[in-house]
């Protein structure tokens, strides 16, 4: 893509290969100078380029995946060349794993539930059949908010005929092992003003709580009120409110999780490692997790690399002395690192293990539709924590460090 602005050229070039880019090129310019700015840093870098007959030749290399932005200019910047291309020695050392830390609570997710609606309990369900069979009650095809649009006020107008003896109650179950303390666990809800909350049978006040996901879900602390064995949450709503519907609920804390069925239970917590988080007890996990490393004694200079298959997440960050020196979202996964301090790469996870969907048998990828949480392939039975479709995310194995060359 090229772009003329007052006397400047600037050249977008993507590389949308799974191979590196490594070649020269040419571009039509009467312009005398040739930059480079990166779109990941911001930095600006000069390339040498060579003046020929209407054009500016020069040399590339992309990762795969990645793109850069060419600036012909007759303007001289004051910067640096183009940075030195990293490439380590022929002798790799594996980097030895000082400590893993999880920078936020560890996370249960329940998405079935029991619904009261009259003197009717319904069978345990998946929370999105709930929510439809809720609305059905009250005279509505289904859920006003799924996949509709609110012409003026026609789905909140609904609020000022729905009788006082309208509503229902929801009944969630999960279970915690005997060995587990429930100290500081804490509960999670979505929009808790528009519900009554109990948790085993005492009153609990979330409309105060922490902000937690988004803006309308929030939470308290709530282990002091947990038991070993079946723990009961119930919202109770009425009347019958448009603006509530009902979701997962969800539970913050330092425990894992256990495949049972339906679901999973808490236990006490596992200590992260190399691996799949999913595997150490953290199923539904999206936020951060910190690998430090120590250097090879002696080393001042090296290249730290990954293979693609090497970890999975949204992103990488690199730090050392408390500095991100890297932040890797795209192969080829490589930086160059000078001194000898302990590394720290931060792994950031998907939200895809947080909030699905986990029951779609077709099981698609990088891609989401409403079908794929409630739809006529989905399940609406509570399924057993191991049928739970969730994705491996974390560090696999430790990365590689080569003196450079």
């Amino acid at each position: 893509m090229r772009r003329v602005e007052d006397v400047s050229e600037l050249y977008v070039v993507v590389n949308s290969s799974p191979e590196t880019l490594d070649s020269e090129f040419e571009i039509e310019t009467a312009r005398d100078r040739l930059y480079e700015l990166d779109p990941s840093t911001g930095e600006c870098n000069s390339v040498e380029a060579t003046r020929g007959s209407g054009h500016l030749r020069s040399y590339m290399r992309l990762g795969a995946r990645g793109a850069t932005v060419l600036w012909a200019t007759d303007e001289e910047v004051p910067t640096e060349g183009r940075p030195p291309e990293v490439r380590g020695g022929n002798i790799e050392t594996e980097l030895e794993l000082e400590s893993v830390v999880r920078k936020a609570p560890n996370v249960l997710v329940v998405d079935y539930c029991e619904l009261r609606i009259g003197g009717e309990v319904r069978e345990s369900e998946h929370v999105y059949a709930a929510n439809e069979a809720l609305w059905e009650a009250h005279g509505m095809e289904t859920n006003g908010w799924m996949a509709t649009i609110q012409y003026r006020d026609q789905i909140l107008a609904r609020n000022k005929t729905t009788p006082s003896g309208s509503g229902g109650t929801v009944r969630y179950r999960f279970t915690i092992s005997e060995d587990l303390d429930p100290a500081g666990i804490r509960l999670a809800v979505e929009t808790p003003e528009l519900w009554e909350t109990k948790v085993n049978g005492h009153s609990v006040d979330l409309t105060r709580g922490g902000r937690w996901l988004d803006v309308h879900t929030r939470t308290t602390e709530v282990g002091t009120l947990l038991v070993p064995g079946e723990n009961v949450v119930e919202l109770d709503g009425h009347p019958f409110d448009v603006r509530r519907e009902i979701e997962s609920i969800y539970l913050l804390g330092d425990f894992s999780c256990t495949a049972s069925d339906p679901g999973s239970s808490l236990a006490p917590p596992q200590p992260l490692c190399l691996g799949s988080w999913r595997r150490r007890g953290h199923p539904f996990y999206d936020r951060e997790v910190v690998y430090v490393f120590r250097l090879p004694e002696g080393s001042s200079r090296g290249v730290l690399s990954l293979d693609e298959d090497d970890w999975h997440g949204s992103f990488l960050l690199v730090e050392q002395n408390g500095r991100v020196v890297a932040r890797l979202w795209e192969p080829p996964y490589e930086v160059l690192v000078e001194g000898d301090s302990p590394l720290t790469l931060r792994v950031v996870g998907l939200p895809k293990n947080l909030l699905g969907p986990w029951h779609d048998p077709k099981r698609p990828r990088g891609r989401a539709w409403i079908p794929m949480w409630y739809g006529p392939d989905i399940p609406t039975s509570p399924q057993p924590g191991e049928r739970y479709d969730l994705l491996d995310l974390g560090l696999f194995k430790a990365p590689r460090w080569t003196l450079t060359v």
